[in-house]
């Protein structure tokens, strides 16, 4: 590594610095292989400089865990290692509305992350969320309005798909959304009205 730049055989690629690993904890141990609704091994190289994770918290004192900091990582992380790197990372916390799953924000990106134990299981969560995030955000309160805005704009990709458990997203580019406001409705379960709670009960059918 030197000056921005990764020597790798004879080549040198832009180094890119990222976060594989960030999940809120409990007061208990917890493996750092895995992830789920908190957060955890998300490898999905959306977390960089600049960019914002909302995870749910669900317990009183939870800490908040960073680690498996990147060089170089594409999406997928196909052998299961990137150009893993040691370094520190500046964070700045917030308490907001509270979310039931992650949600990374970059300037450009709202993207919405879903976890399982098989590809097809993480797609149905991250589309399950995804469902969850357009129908609250926006006010839709036709579940087939929603799922045909995710297909029209939504772009899915993975991150940690080699692990036990593996993750992927469903990202939506903010000039698509052209009434995105960053001031969006976060989804809370605990914070719906009668026909969103109707609606969401779908929603986990789906």
């Amino acid at each position: 590594y030197n000056n921005g730049l990764l020597k790798f055989n004879n080549i040198y690629l832009l180094a890119k610095p990222t976060v594989g690993f960030i999940s809120v904890i409990p007061n208990t141990e917890m493996s750092c292989g895995r992830s789920s609704i908190y957060g955890g091994n998300l490898d999905i190289n959306f977390l960089k400089k600049g960019s914002k994770i909302r995870l749910p918290v669900f317990v009183k004192g939870a800490g908040l865990m960073i680690g498996d900091l990147h060089a170089l990582q594409g999406n997928g992380e196909g052998c299961g290692i990137a150009m893993e790197a040691s370094g520190s990372v500046d964070v700045e916390i917030k308490r907001s509305k509270k979310t039931s799953f992650p949600i990374i924000e970059t300037d450009n990106e709202i993207i919405i992350i879903g976890t399982g134990v098989s590809l097809e299981q993480l797609f149905k969560n991250a589309i399950r969320n995804a469902l969850m995030f357009i129908s609250y955000s926006f006010k839709f309160s036709a579940l087939e309005d929603s799922y045909m805005l995710i297909s029209a704009i939504g772009d899915y990709g993975l991150g940690n798909s080699t692990g036990s458990v593996k993750t992927g997203y469903i990202s939506f580019s903010k000039d698509l959304l052209l009434s995105f406001q960053s001031n969006y409705r976060v989804y809370d379960e605990n914070n719906l009205n009668r026909e969103e709670v109707n609606l969401f009960r779908k929603i986990k059918k789906f």
